[in-house]
């Protein structure tokens, strides 16, 4: 895949509309700290866009950014119809979204 007609702005615009699972699957792959909010995450995948570091093969990174940006755009449709989460499924809403690492809130009335 050639990326190089890409400029820097098109990647970080790509980040950005990248979900929280999708930046932690991104910096994992390059063994990346995977570890906080989706802010943190989109600032750590941009810093490695904008510094090149050594240790990890940029155009591989960008080649990433780029796959993954294209399945959320044939995805988006589907996850625009999927089911609306009930209250009452509130557990295992959340456990889709907490981390290993996170505590899941706690449901209190």
């Amino acid at each position: 895949m050639n990326n190089t007609n890409i400029q820097l702005e098109d990647y970080i615009e790509m980040l950005c509309s990248f979900r929280y699972f999708d930046l932690k699957f991104l910096l994992s792959t390059f063994d990346q700290n995977k570890v906080g909010r989706k802010s943190v995450l989109l600032d750590r995948a941009i810093g490695l866009l904008r510094t090149k570091p050594a240790n990890i093969d940029y155009e591989s990174f960008t080649a990433n950014i780029h796959d993954i940006y294209h399945i959320l755009l044939q995805d988006q449709p589907q996850r625009m119809d999927g089911p609306i989460p009930q209250v009452n499924d509130f557990n295992n809403f959340v456990d889709l979204f907490i981390s290993d690492d996170e505590e899941a809130p706690t449901n209190k009335k």
